[in-house]
């Protein structure tokens, strides 16, 4: 009982500085929906509610420093009360569909991670680079959050997809063939997350082939 109070906290609480991209989403943080009133670093991720406090670039590029810091503490806590309930290969294979659900909803950001770039040995020159790409990204990703606000959302959200395909693809190309393989392993095998409505009864996930 204990091990999984702990794992419903620390999960509860990771949703709170969910990543800047989920939290700019329809529904997840943006302005309620079914995800919920927005709280804490969701909160401020709301160009709204940056105008009313009158946050400068500055302070805002400190949110992202902050979140990737709350993100990489709570994380580390989170495997740890994982580890109580699933096994090695299930925790293994659980990190693999987490990182492709990063890469979805962060892209390049996901390179920023301490532990990411320590499973990689990302060098200091390597991280320099995907700093500077991480930067341009990050500014292009506020500037098509723009089309949520002119309402069109359809083509804010392709925009946005966009970018973190290429922002992907761009640090990818930093690294060496061995890091690459490395990657690829981080990833695993391709899984379809079906996405469920609450309270709906679980059904076997989608592959892709």
């Amino acid at each position: 009982m204990r091990s999984f109070l702990k794992v419903t906290l620390t999960i509860g609480v990771i949703a709170l500085v969910a990543s800047p991209a989920l939290a700019q989403r329809p529904g997840f943080g943006a302005g309620g929906g079914f995800g919920g009133a927005p709280t804490g670093t969701a909160l401020l991720r709301n160009r709204s509610v940056q105008e009313e406090l009158k946050m400068k670039e500055d302070q805002v590029k400190k949110l992202d420093d902050t979140e990737k810091v709350l993100r990489e503490k709570i994380k580390e806590e989170t495997y740890k009360a994982l580890a109580t309930v699933l096994d090695a290969d299930q925790m293994k294979r659980f990190k693999q569909i987490e990182f492709q659900q990063g890469v979805r909803t962060r892209g390049a950001e996901l390179f920023t991670e301490a532990s990411f770039a320590k499973d990689l040995g990302l060098t200091a020159e390597q991280k320099e680079k995907i700093a500077t790409i991480n930067e341009d990204f990050r500014k292009e990703m506020r500037e098509a959050q723009k089309g949520f606000t002119g309402g069109d959302f359809q083509a804010a959200m392709e925009k946005m997809n966009t970018l973190r395909k290429e922002s992907m693809d761009k640090c990818t190309e930093v690294l060496t063939k061995d890091q690459k393989g490395k990657l690829k392993d981080l990833q695993g095998e391709a899984f379809e997350l079906r996405q469920e409505r609450p309270g709906g009864k679980p059904g076997k996930p989608e592959r892709k082939p």
